[in-house]
C-alpha cells in the first residue's frame, strides 16, 4: 500500500481527510500535519521530516502541499532535495478534494507507483472547472 501524506496551513489536510471519508470511507494510509498559527517552523520541520522518513521506509509514499512557496511545500522539497529525490516518494503541490479522491482508492489497491504519479499528473489540471466552460 502506499502512504499519502498532507501537509498543509492550518486545518485543511484534516479537513480534506475527514471530507474525503464521508465520500470513499476512512483509509489507514492517510496520515496529516498542519502548520498553525504560532507554530514554530525548525519545530514542524522536524515533525514532517521524521514523518517523511518512517512512511517513505514503509514503501511509496504521495506528499499533498496546499501552497507552492509556502513552508509546507518548501519543507518537504528541501527534506526531498537532501534525500536526493528517492523512487518511492512522489510530491505534489495545490492539494485539492479531486485530486485526494483520485489517489485513494488507487493507493489502496496497490496500483504500480509509477503510474500512480503519472495518473496524478495526467489529471492535475482537470481539479479545478470553470463551471462557465
Amino acid at each position: 500500500m502506499t502512504n499519502i501524506l498532507l501537509i498543509t496551513h492550518g486545518n485543511l489536510a484534516s479537513a480534506l481527510v475527514q471530507t474525503s471519508e464521508l465520500i470513499v470511507g476512512s483509509s489507514s494510509n492517510i496520515y496529516t500535519h498542519s502548520l498553525d498559527l504560532g507554530d514554530d517552523p525548525e519545530e514542524f520541520a522536524s515533525k514532517v521530516e521524521k514523518s517523511i522518513e518512517e512512511l517513505s521506509n514503509e514503501g511509496n509514499l504521495i506528499i499533498f502541499t496546499d501552497l507552492f512557496g509556502g513552508t509546507p511545500s518548501n519543507t518537504v522539497m528541501s527534506k526531498l532535495f537532501r534525500l536526493n529525490f528517492p523512487e518511492n516518494i512522489a510530491s505534489f503541490t495545490g492539494v485539492n478534494l479531486p485530486l485526494l479522491l483520485e489517489t485513494i482508492p488507487m493507493c489502496e489497491n496497490e496500483s504500480g507507483f509509477n503510474d500512480l504519479v503519472n495518473h496524478l499528473d495526467s489529471i492535475l489540471a482537470l481539479t479545478i472547472r470553470n463551471i462557465r466552460s
